[in-house]
């Protein structure tokens, strides 16, 4: 993709703050050429954006470092509930069944405790995720940029299924929370609402999955064969 290509090529400070500048422009008309192809390519580069944050799984990285804590969390919580059942009547039973359980590693040092404390952002980390943050943010606004656009929509999709993620982890949010374009998703968002047919399944408080017509998928796989 162009603009991909030149943002790798432009390392320096000044250079990547122009780059940013070519990125709208060049992304929107992208999505433009490319149409219904972008639905898919959309979906993919939601998911590199967001693993940028994660620097891509880099160690020393302040939001893996958050997730594997939370992960660890709740392996012990789900492990405390197991164990406040009722035990097997032999105790020779327990132990073996105990040796089959997996091992979540401990969380690494440093790393804070959940609390009702808020969390606070460390300045010295948001200055170097700073790049990333403006990037991610110019691709954001870009593709909300564009109401009513359905090639967008697995974007949106992946990116507010990684914000959602972070809200559940304040340690993680609050090193997102600021960069991302929330008055511009509410735009889009508004009108995804106006042209929606199904008001009542979003409303909804379980997890909606997508309705399949099994017409239509029976007349595909026939068309196949």
């Amino acid at each position: 993709m162009r603009p991909a290509v030149r943002l790798a090529c432009r390392s320096r400070t000044h250079e990547f703050t122009g780059a940013l500048e070519c990125l709208a422009t060049d992304l929107d008309s992208h999505i433009t050429l490319t149409a219904r192809d972008w639905a898919h390519t959309g979906v993919y580069i939601a998911i590199v954006n967001s693993c940028a944050y994660l620097n891509y799984g880099g160690d020393g990285n302040v939001l893996i470092t958050v997730l594997r804590d939370a992960m660890y969390r709740s392996a012990t919580e789900s492990d405390n509930m197991a164990k406040a059942e009722p035990q097997p009547a032999s105790q020779d039973t327990a132990m073996a069944d105990t040796g089959n359980t997996w091992v979540v590693p401990a969380p690494r040092r440093g790393v804070r405790k959940a609390s009702d404390a808020p969390a606070v952002a460390d300045p010295e980390i948001l200055k170097v995720i700073e790049p990333v943050q403006e990037l991610v943010s110019q691709t954001d606004r870009t593709v909300f940029a564009r109401v009513g656009d359905p090639n967008c929509q697995g974007y949106i999709h992946v990116r507010l299924v990684w914000m959602l993620c972070m809200a559940r982890l304040p340690e993680g949010m609050v090193y997102v929370e600021q960069a991302f374009p929330w008055q511009e998703l509410v735009v889009t968002l508004n009108n995804m609402v106006i042209t929606c047919e199904a008001i009542d399944r979003i409303e909804q408080d379980v997890f909606m999955h997508p309705q399949v017509d099994k017409k239509a998928e029976e007349e595909q796989k026939i068309r196949e064969i």
